[in-house]
């Protein structure tokens, strides 16, 4: 059985991300705009809630950068302690710029070193 990876976001990087991973991995995804199932996963990932996809023990966030700050809020509850949580949003430097979250949070675990 393949390690479970939650993906938060399932637009075009979104799928890119699941399309490399999923051979190694069972990718659970989530995207507010996605409507949860299989089939909407384009074969790719299996769609779900954000909490489920927020438990895996990899979590991958493939939001625009906007969205970046309200994301790692949203999923800070449902994050594992021992997660790898990574972003790959395009611009760190926006990233960069997000104030840092509570240290007793699971979402400040910030990738990259943010």
């Amino acid at each position: 059985m393949r390690e479970r990876l939650g993906l938060i976001g399932f637009g075009a990087f979104g799928r890119l991300t699941a399309r490399h991973l999923a051979p190694r991995f069972e990718v659970i995804a989530h995207d507010p705009a996605a409507t949860p199932g299989v089939g909407g996963g384009e074969g790719l990932a299996t769609l779900t809630d954000l909490a489920t996809a927020a438990a895996c023990p990899t979590v991958v966030l493939a939001v625009p950068v906007e969205a970046l700050e309200a994301t790692l809020v949203a999923i800070g509850p449902h994050v594992r302690p021992d997660a790898l949580v990574i972003e790959v949003t395009g611009d760190k430097g926006k990233a960069e710029a997000l104030p840092r979250t509570d240290a007793s949070s699971s979402a400040a675990r910030r990738p990259f070193g943010i």
